[in-house]
């Protein structure tokens, strides 16, 4: 295990997140990244040791978007976010052989892969004649059986200091000092911490089998974490795949599935006429042919810029903060079929809402930005998207052939 190298990439990457997000100027920050070299030297001298011992992590609530708290377990200090990340990219590189053995099916929590991918993956896989059956784990990260993720965490090459810490990342002493009595129970007595990078590398492992499984079987099936598509023939088959997986996980994992209901939201579906239903999946919709951000998505880029612009920054950076918000937007939907009204009714709220503000900025063209961002975007999206004829309203939305 080469620390030094695992123990630098990691505080590389978490300084430039943090900096990215405005977080330079903490103190704790600061004063970490003023000798990081020699703090982090420690950090391995310990590691090497076999001695290092992870603090006590804090229980807090953070707020959902569409109402709630999610109950998290969050390491206090830097060193052991960095220990965590350096294990979890250690455990990537040397699980990476075998899940690639199932590249096709899972997606999440992996190094260049994204839900992007995952979706063009089920845009590409499914047959429009088809119907789609979607399926989610019911608190997955909360009903990982412990036992048996460390019996498959033995039958991997694994070096057994990082076997023991693992251990204990994924048994932490929580303080829970900060919460009232009440909220202590929202946080679940089982599973593995969600949020920790271990905790991600290690569920891809916990489903490998469930992965395997699918690609002997013949699904078309796509995972990503804990919800999964699959495409099948007809609705005899989708209730058979259902009652197949539902037994794997609870016969050989422990975990069951949220019942199955009739709602383009369920959380367990089937999608008879997808192109009348239109399926929910990771932040877009999909009608069986063509993907679109959820209008949820567009409201959720609406509402940013509205509180750019009631925000005490400059004009200046108003523009600025704007214009970032939407080439990042941008270069993840880029690669949907959004829609020619979706994009007109955006431009339309922004518009309105610079306006009102009385921001002396240019006006905001979507279609422009979409444009130079598909433009831009790697070349294995390009066969995703079916080419059109010029002159047609907003070509170059699927200017890809």
């Amino acid at each position: 295990m080469n620390w030094h190298k695992y123990l630098h990439k990691a505080w590389n990457g978490f300084y430039e997140k943090k900096k990215n997000n405005g977080e330079e100027i903490m103190s704790y920050l600061n004063s970490f990244a003023e000798n990081h070299k020699t703090r982090i030297a420690v950090i391995q001298r310990h590691l090497q040791r076999e001695n290092y011992h992870f603090g006590k992590w804090k229980a807090v609530l953070i707020p959902k978007k569409d109402g709630g708290n999610r109950p998290l377990i969050i390491p206090n200090t830097i060193g052991d976010k960095l220990v965590l990340k350096a294990i979890s990219d250690y455990l990537s590189d040397s699980l990476s052989s075998l899940l690639s053995g199932v590249s096709s099916i899972s997606y999440a929590y992996q190094k260049g892969k994204s839900t992007r991918d995952a979706l063009i993956q089920l845009k590409k896989m499914h047959n429009p004649n088809n119907i789609l059956l979607k399926i989610d784990i019911k608190h997955f990260f909360n009903e990982i059986d412990k036992t048996i993720l460390v019996q498959l965490l033995e039958q991997y090459p694994i070096d057994d200091y990082v076997r023991d810490l693992i251990c204990n990342g994924i048994n932490p002493t929580i303080d829970y000092s900060s919460l009232k009595k009440s909220d202590i129970d929202k946080f679940p007595q089982g599973g593995i911490p969600q949020g920790n990078p271990i905790s991600a590398v290690l569920s891809n492992l916990y489903l490998y089998e469930l992965d395997k499984l699918a690609i002997s079987k013949g699904w078309k099936m796509v995972r990503y974490a804990d919800d999964m598509v699959i495409s099948v023939s007809n609705i005899e088959n989708a209730k058979l795949v259902l009652e197949q997986i539902a037994k794997y996980l609870l016969d050989n994992r422990k975990l069951t599935i949220h019942p199955l209901e009739n709602s383009s939201d369920a959380k367990t579906a089937i999608f008879l006429n997808p192109k009348q239903d239109r399926m929910k999946y990771l932040g877009v919709i999909f009608d069986g042919q063509n993907l679109f951000p959820t209008n949820e998505c567009c409201y959720q880029l609406i509402g940013k810029i509205k509180n750019i612009l009631k925000s005490a920054l400059t004009y200046d950076k108003k523009e600025i903060a704007i214009k970032k918000a939407i080439a990042q937007w941008c270069g993840y939907y880029a690669f949907t079929d959004i829609s020619n009204i979706q994009i007109k009714r955006m431009d339309s709220s922004i518009n309105y809402q610079i306006r009102k503000h009385k921001l002396n900025m240019c006006k905001v063209n979507m279609i422009d930005v979409l444009f130079k961002t598909r433009k831009r975007q790697n070349n294995r999206f390009m066969k995703i998207f079916n080419p059109i004829k010029f002159g047609e309203e907003y070509g170059w939305l699927n200017i890809y052939s």
